[in-house]
């Protein structure tokens, strides 16, 4: 019996052994970044005013970015513009989401409790990152 528990600790121990982690990194320099902003007061108001939007031409999104690359956005709602946060958000009583299709970026924006609001009075810059994986 120790010959059988020491035979299945020895194949153990170099099966086990025998792993060996490989780490791959590729860098990929095929992103694009479009810096923008929404000002306050353009925003496209819904016909019932419970959403708005902002639309961006990103010509950078063509069909090959939408069936194989990424559309990433990003918004900078703190007062000095520092930092960015991606959407989609929640900031306040303001709930914003992206969509894109081939050239265009639109920010949408909804009120956290639902029902009729005014858009952000503030202007809001935007950071759209497009990227491609060929």
């Amino acid at each position: 019996m120790k010959r059988v528990l020491t035979a299945v600790a020895l194949l153990s121990a170099l099966t086990f052994s025998a792993c060996k982690k490989t780490e791959v990194t590729q860098v990929v320099n095929n992103a694009t970044t479009v810096l923008s902003s929404i000002q306050a007061g353009t925003w496209d108001a819904s016909s019932d005013k419970t959403e708005y939007t902002a639309s961006f031409t990103v010509p950078e999104i063509d069909d090959d970015v939408l069936q194989n690359g990424a559309v990433l956005a990003y918004l900078s709602l703190d007062n000095n513009h520092q930092t960015y946060d991606q959407i989609p958000l929640t900031y306040g009583n303001y709930v914003f989401a992206v969509y894109h299709s081939a050239g265009t970026v639109t920010v949408d924006v909804t009120a956290l409790a639902g029902g009729t609001f005014d858009p952000p009075n503030f202007d809001i810059p935007v950071k759209i990152v497009v990227v491609r994986t060929n």
